[in-house]
């Protein structure tokens, strides 16, 4: 897009040059001077265009190495290739391994494949230490990268004023955190999303965790994780549900636009997806903005 730019702004240079030379040749139609010099600029700008859409597949094609994670690609992005990634996907490699920060949380990366199509993700603030209460509750942009079926949330409540050891279930647990010399105060964990215990009628007792207790947390995680904490409740396993992180799905746009030889990136003009092409190899009559996908040659 960099080059469009400096297209335009050649055009504008040599036109009103074009246009002051006209003035001085009387010999010459000032409007036939204009026209000729407007067409023949405007063929520059395509020309100009098409090979920044070159180069974007070019440079979006390739994967790259953040940290210690190699073969990443969109929605990730790192600086030079951002017309690569989706903005909210920024990545940092200083700490050895790749982290991005989603509404001032910071994940980091554990692996993706983009053949298999899942992505490994993992909080960094909470990996050692559950009993952290000043964690935040985020979300994932899921058109961008959607949660797989996979994944569920773990929900911690911290400094619950009410004794829940009544409700202590297969889903629900007390966490041991050490004391804070508020011995009448209590954290729990539940290993099942909202949704799941709504339906399992445990509406109420939701709403008496939120009003008892001063802050919660909701951190996405393996199902598999989650089941073996759910048979052998501990916090070394809770730990472990956490360091294992949780899995999301490869972009459904990204994914189509590599089967089909394209290069996945996103478009500041736009703010959308994009799958540049190479004109030698672009789709025989392709659909412009066509669902979530926005073809550029």
């Amino acid at each position: 897009m960099a080059t469009c730019f400096l297209s335009i702004y050649l055009f504008f240079t040599i036109f009103f040059l074009s246009t002051s030379n006209t003035m001085i040749n009387f010999s010459l139609s000032l409007t036939k001077s204009m026209s000729y010099s407007f067409i023949w600029m405007l063929f520059v700008i395509h020309i100009s265009c098409d090979l920044s859409d070159d180069g974007n597949h070019i440079l979006c094609s390739p994967s790259f190495t953040c940290g210690n994670q190699r073969g990443l690609l969109y929605p990730f992005w790192i600086p030079g290739r951002k017309e690569c990634g989706h903005p909210d996907f920024e990545l940092e490699c200083s700490t050895g391994f790749p982290e991005l920060s989603i509404s001032s949380v910071k994940f980091r990366i554990l692996g993706a494949d983009y053949d298999s199509g899942i992505i490994t993700l993992a909080r960094s603030d909470n990996i050692d230490d559950p009993c952290l209460q000043n964690s935040l509750t985020t979300s994932f942009n899921e058109s961008v990268l959607p949660l797989a079926s996979t994944t569920d949330l773990l929900t911690i409540y911290y400094d619950c004023n009410r004794d829940f050891s009544s409700f202590v279930s297969t889903f629900v647990k007390e966490l041991d955190c050490p004391d804070d010399g508020t011995d009448d105060r209590r954290n729990y964990y539940l290993t099942r999303n909202l949704t799941f215990l709504q339906l399992e009628g445990n509406s109420a007792l939701l709403n008496d965790f939120g009003g008892s207790c001063s802050g919660n947390v909701s951190i996405p995680a393996s199902r598999t994780a989650l089941s073996t904490l759910e048979s052998t409740p501990s916090t070394d396993n809770l730990k472990k549900a956490l360091e294992d992180g949780f899995e999301l799905e490869v972009n459904s746009d990204c994914r189509t636009c590599i089967d089909s030889k394209g290069a996945c990136g996103f478009s500041q003009t736009s703010s959308r997806f994009v799958c540049y092409y190479l004109e030698a190899q672009a789709p025989q009559n392709p659909t412009r903005n066509n669902g979530n996908i926005s073809y550029m040659f």
